[in-house]
């Protein structure tokens, strides 16, 4: 998932805005830059656009809007991201708003926890730093690697499909483990939640006065984002449909827990042989057999030489 506040993965949705408009800053822009001295004395500063005295670069420097890094503004509906440097080593961060002592910021350090961090199936984004602000006790800043959508750059083969899928899975059943779903710590006792957060607003039981099972919840997920991310896009994965109509039932109580889930994915994933793992992804609207045989050939011969490459180090290791 990414954390990237001035772009998505696929257009940049700034371009569209005439230069006028962004000669000044956006409202939500505003409060950041309010806090911009506080965040600084916390070692992280913000960008540019958002440094008190700002002036639109283009204004002086003969370039185009576009190819200014101070054209690019925020995108975060929620006002509660935005991207900075840490002043200590350099490394870009995202630094994000949530309650003080809310379960956002407990999820966030538990999942961060030394001990946590160490499981190799921990793929939680980890949490850097935390700080209070300054001027206001209900807000804690958590600050996070700064990256990118999960599928930007886009995927090119099977196989990195099929590692994606891994991942998932195997992050998945680490955070029920745990006791973690669907962003919430529901008690041993009774793991119903209520409430409508979330990023996929496709969930048939979410609900803010009906409990649902949040662990269930999260199985949905990963299947309506394989179903619409990957079934939906690209021609050869239709390996994958059984399984997707399963993660995705409407009925919470017919689909699998997550243990359930990864088993069938590696069943799935074994299905797939060597040849097919290693072919780029087909979309579903690629016109005609002689471009798709030909965009196959140049997939193929791209991976071809980047294995060549990797042959003296493979080879290497192995001896």
């Amino acid at each position: 998932m990414s954390n990237s506040p001035g772009t998505n993965n696929d257009s940049r949705p700034y371009l569209n805005f005439n230069p006028d408009e962004l000669l000044v800053l956006m409202p939500y822009e505003t409060w950041w830059r309010d806090r911009y001295e506080m965040l600084l004395s916390h070692g992280y500063q913000l960008r540019p656009r958002l440094r008190p005295g700002w002036v639109p670069s283009w204004t002086t420097n003969g370039k185009s809007p576009p190819e200014c890094e101070d054209f690019i503004f925020i995108i975060a509906p929620k006002n509660n991201i935005v991207d900075a440097v840490r002043t200590s080593n350099g490394e870009q961060v995202l630094l994000k708003k949530v309650k003080t002592g809310g379960s956002e910021i407990h999820l966030a350090l538990y999942l961060s926890s030394p001990e946590l961090r160490e499981d190799p199936r921990n793929h939680c984004v980890p949490i850097l730093d935390h700080f209070q602000d300054n001027a206001d006790e209900s807000i804690t800043y958590i600050v996070m690697p700064l990256l990118r959508e999960f599928d930007n750059p886009k995927f090119g083969s099977v196989n990195e499909l099929l590692d994606f899928g891994d991942q998932i899975f195997e992050g998945l059943c680490f955070m029920h483990e745990h006791g973690v779903a669907h962003s919430y710590f529901p008690p041993d006792c009774d793991p119903l939640v209520v409430g409508c957060e979330g990023r996929d607003f496709e969930v048939p039981e979410l609900s803010k006065t009906v409990p649902y099972n949040p662990f269930k919840t999260d199985i949905f997920i990963i299947g309506n984002l394989l179903k619409k991310e990957f079934f939906y896009r690209y021609s050869n994965v239709d390996f994958m449909y059984p399984l997707i109509t399963i993660l995705a039932e409407q009925d919470p109580k017919m689909r699998p827990t997550a243990y359930g889930a990864q088993q069938m994915w590696k069943h799935v994933r074994a299905s797939v042989s060597i040849i097919n793992r290693y072919w780029r992804l087909r979309g579903r609207e690629d016109d005609g057999y002689l471009v798709i045989a030909i965009r196959d050939v140049i997939s193929f011969v791209r991976r071809t030489i980047r294995l060549s490459q990797w042959a003296p180090t493979l080879n290497n290791m192995l001896t």
